[in-house]
């Protein structure tokens, strides 16, 4: 199974979490107040980002149209948030 990884920092009033993956044929960033929030946002935008980059027609790799990936996180250790861990982030086929 192939692994995409999230940067999340801390920013001022809330995180950012960012997916710049050379698989997703662009760059997928969320922010939320909540630190477990933000680990579901990030699933469900690059979930929806590939949905859109589908139907555009643009071409991206099997593994990631079948959503057969795992999120791994990567925390910012400068701000010593947590330390990292990973979700499976299995989502259903695309239709």
């Amino acid at each position: 199974m192939r692994k995409l990884t999230v940067d999340i920092e801390k920013c001022s009033n809330n995180y950012c979490a960012r997916c710049t993956d050379e698989s997703l044929n662009g760059i997928v960033v969320v922010t939320n107040k909540s630190l477990e929030l933000i680990k579901s946002d990030i699933s469900d935008a690059i979930k929806f980002h590939v949905e859109g980059c589908v139907k555009d027609g643009d071409a991206l790799p099997e593994w990631l149209v079948r959503n057969d990936y795992t999120i791994v996180f990567k925390y910012n250790v400068k701000d010593k948030i947590m330390p990292a861990n990973h979700i499976n982030a299995r989502l259903q086929p695309l239709q």
